[in-house]
């Protein structure tokens, strides 16, 4: 399961339950950009899979293991969100 910050809104998304795969594609009006189910025109809302979780907007990237890391600490998005202290 391999995680990704959306570049619009600064959410949390799975690339299985967005456009995530899709953004590069000829005409897609995402043009390349890392976006939600939300936030990606194609779908237009959130998919109620998971608990939409918002962290700050370009603070984490994805890691080797596909989850999302804080550039700065290197806590995980469930670490942040939990409030655990580094």
């Amino acid at each position: 399961m391999s995680l990704f910050q959306c570049e619009e809104c600064g959410c949390v998304d799975n690339t299985a339950t967005s456009g995530y795969w899709f953004r590069n594609d000829k005409g897609n009006p995402c043009q390349g950009r890392k976006l939600c189910a939300a936030c990606d025109p194609t779908i237009g809302k959130w998919h109620d899979v998971f608990k939409r979780e918002y962290l700050p907007k370009g603070d984490f990237f994805t890691n080797r293991q596909g989850n999302l890391e804080h550039k700065t600490t290197g806590q995980l998005s469930h670490e942040y969100v939990a409030g655990v202290k580094p």
